[in-house]
């Protein structure tokens, strides 16, 4: 870990230095990076995910662990309730979105010493 550590931030270093923005992984977007009208949901806890949109009676596919996925959400200028939820269908946060703003990423999570799984948006 360490040594992952250290070529991480070397490699930061690297890209600091000749202008160039580097990517160590498929990490979650930042919210500037999340187009509008796009949500991006990200299964980083260790389990699946997905998201609930309950005025739609509709949900998203379910995320595998370790996996992220964007779908592109129009909503008609209203402003919906998106809910996510892990594998068991328990409600880990809820979020208030409108397509005509930014775009709205979720990240699904979970505490290895507790195992509470919790959910973060960017």
């Amino acid at each position: 870990m360490k040594a992952f550590r250290r070529w991480v931030a070397a490699a930061g270093l690297a890209g600091l230095l000749s202008g160039v923005t580097l990517v160590a992984s498929a990490q979650a977007a930042s919210a500037s990076t999340i187009q509008q009208g796009w949500i991006q949901l990200c299964s980083q806890g260790g389990y699946d995910s997905y998201l609930e949109f309950p005025a739609w009676h509709s949900a998203t596919t379910i995320v595998p662990q370790k996996q992220c996925d964007w779908w592109p959400v129009n909503t008609g200028g209203a402003t919906i309730l998106v809910v996510a939820h892990d594998d068991k269908g328990t409600s880990l946060g809820s979020y208030w979105y409108n397509s005509s703003g930014e775009g709205l990423g979720i990240g699904t999570e979970s505490d290895v010493k507790t195992g509470w799984r919790y959910a973060i948006n960017w």
